[in-house]
């Protein structure tokens, strides 16, 4: 089970310097820097969130634009081979196909 830490707990980070520390201000100085540090990387993981999204969705109309026309494209050529043994595997092998093309944007939205 994990442990996590509860919403109110106080965090507190502490820098070893190899030296004396040395102006009066390193300590303002060195909290600006991590806060810009994680602001810089916040930015960052929102943009690529950002960047997955819009890929997801172009992803998401292209399968479903693919998984259509398989299911139309299997089910006319199924239709031309009434009654034969292969009609079931085509219409079938183009529905599987289709939903192939939706891997990428079910894994992106999932």
């Amino acid at each position: 089970m994990g442990q996590g830490l509860a919403a109110d707990a106080t965090l507190a980070l502490v820098v070893d310097l190899d030296r004396e520390a040395g102006l009066p201000n390193e300590a303002a100085v060195l909290r600006d820097a991590i806060h810009e540090f994680f602001s810089q990387r916040g930015q960052a993981y929102r943009r690529r969130l950002r960047e997955l999204l819009r890929v997801g969705r172009t992803s998401l109309v292209i399968g479903l634009v693919a998984l259509a026309s398989a299911i139309a494209l299997g089910d006319f050529l199924a239709g031309l081979m009434k009654g034969s043994r292969i009609e079931e595997i085509i219409r079938e092998s183009f529905t599987i196909g289709g939903w192939v093309s939706m891997w990428r944007p079910l894994e992106i939205f999932l």
